[in-house]
């Protein structure tokens, strides 16, 4: 089953590191890459950071999306997003 890969970036170096096995991990498993930011960062990022930092992983033919949680806590954001993905790739009976 590919892996599906959360990176919460933060525009700390250690997130950009990340970012580099994330995308490894993906290649090597033909999974799906998700960015991830909250709690405001992407407003002092500059304007579609994360669009511009998925795009090459695109190019390359990469799945790779991306998502802003807005006003909300770096570690409620990544688990409710979770909680979310996980929901909706449960069967239904």
């Amino acid at each position: 089953m590919p892996a599906l890969v959360m990176v919460p970036l933060d525009e700390s170096l250690q997130a950009q590191r990340g970012l580099i096995y994330a995308r490894s991990v993906v290649e090597a498993t033909g999974g799906e890459l998700l960015l991830l930011r909250a709690g405001g960062v992407e407003e002092t990022a500059g304007y579609d950071k994360l669009a511009n930092v998925a795009q090459p992983m695109q190019d390359d033919e990469l799945t790779a999306a991306w998502k802003v949680v807005e006003h909300e806590h770096a570690v409620t954001a990544i688990l409710d997003t979770e909680h979310a993905r996980r929901s909706r790739s449960l069967p239904r009976s």
